[in-house]
């Protein structure tokens, strides 16, 4: 327990190495221990490295299959390396386990949204929005879909809700 923590303190004041070091000894000393793997796949995304990121996720999946938020991870690192099949598959996975997930479909929504596939991105945001009340990033990305679908009173409507919430939040 005391390396994961150490982990999750280093992580926090941004000294990935030592981040990384800890949680890999606390999965030295705990191999199913999913949060380590977690957050040791968090810790190599933030580095760039991709493919060791995306190996922690897949174990965290081999040990409890039925986790959205490994799914979300590596959606989230396929996006960042442009493979947004692979993206879009991921993030409908995590959909599956947990429907009610506002951040995957506002993830999904932003990868339709760079296929320039605008409708589809209008409807996952606006489904992230139902889920979750106030989500700032839906909101303002909602808005820039719908002035890409040249709906530019719906757009201005949404950026001035995300500005309200973002000033509401300060």
């Amino acid at each position: 327990m005391a390396h994961f923590n150490l982990g999750c303190i280093y992580y926090q004041k941004g000294d990935i190495d030592l981040a990384i070091e800890s949680f890999k000894k606390a999965i030295e000393i705990k191999p199913d221990w999913i949060e380590a793997h977690l957050n040791l796949g968090v810790a190599y995304e933030s580095y760039n490295m991709f493919n060791d990121a995306i190996e922690e996720h897949k174990r965290v999946l081999e040990i409890k299959s039925d986790l959205a938020e490994p799914h979300i991870n590596l959606g989230n690192i396929y996006y960042k390396v442009e493979m947004y099949d692979k993206a879009i598959d991921e993030y409908k996975k995590a959909i599956s386990i947990k429907p009610d997930s506002a951040e995957a479909y506002n993830n999904l929504g932003y990868v339709y949204f760079e296929q320039r596939k605008y409708g589809i991105a209008v409807n996952e945001f606006k489904k992230a929005i139902e889920l979750k009340q106030g989500y700032i990033s839906a909101h303002n990305n909602l808005s820039m879909a719908y002035r890409k679908v040249g709906l530019h009173e719906k757009a201005k409507k949404e950026y001035e809700i995300a500005k309200n919430l973002t000033n509401k939040n300060k």
